[in-house]
């Protein structure tokens, strides 16, 4: 039986009166009920749920950064368009890419490459609020929804994020030392704008920051 497999015995006991005829109890009756099986089974669910809420989570995350990856990027900024329409909120949305990173690779090679990548994740990751999403969106671009903040401080925020990844100092395993900048692109959602074209304008104004010789913040309308 299932009860003699488990280390410990599940009970579930009931205690209720035993009255005389004339309604004086004379003592008590305790019902005692082997609920192991019951209780195994609860275990197992519980189980069974926590393996599969922490595949999910797993299945959401970069495995090189341990930030998210494109598919949550992809299904969050839809679920962000859709709650900041609804309670007429803003929202911004950042582009970044890392400036020369082919440069870093050729010279130093892939695990310098990703020793950059995982250095700069955790960089931004570090400075922003719990409810910002930074996803890896490809390569060395990633993408930052910014839930409930204007253009302006966006713009701001993202100025920070710049210069804190520009004063970073980061040395390979070779003694090699890696200068790191990065471009962004930084647009507000705006009506009849998709997610997809949401994305389009912030690579746009990204790129625009490439051509103007990187190292630099492009904000819509700015």
């Amino acid at each position: 039986m299932m009860a003699q497999e488990n280390e410990f015995m599940y009970q579930d006991a009931s205690i209720f009166p035993v009255k005389e005829y004339s309604g004086l109890v004379e003592g008590a009756c305790i019902a005692i009920h082997d609920v192991t099986e019951l209780a195994e089974a609860k275990r197992l669910l519980d189980l069974s749920l926590d393996q599969a809420i922490d595949l999910e989570e797993s299945s959401q995350r970069d495995a090189l950064t341990g930030i998210y990856n494109r598919r949550y990027f992809d299904e969050q900024i839809t679920q962000e368009i859709l709650i900041a329409r609804r309670h007429n909120r803003p929202l911004a949305l950042a582009m970044i890419d890392v400036d020369h990173f082919k440069i870093v690779n050729d010279t130093h090679g892939h695990s310098a490459g990703d020793q950059v990548l995982k250095a700069l994740a955790g960089k931004l990751n570090g400075m922003l609020r719990g409810y910002d999403s930074l996803c890896r969106y490809g390569g060395e671009e990633f993408g930052l929804i910014l839930p409930q903040i204007s253009l302006e401080h966006a713009g701001g925020l993202l100025e920070r994020l710049r210069k804190a990844v520009a004063s970073m100092e980061l040395q390979t395993p070779d003694g090699a030392k890696i200068a790191v900048t990065i471009s962004v692109g930084v647009a507000p959602l705006r009506d009849g704008m998709t997610p997809g074209s949401m994305v389009k304008v912030a690579d746009d104004l990204l790129f625009q920051s490439k051509r103007e010789g990187r190292d630099r913040v492009s904000c819509m309308g700015v």
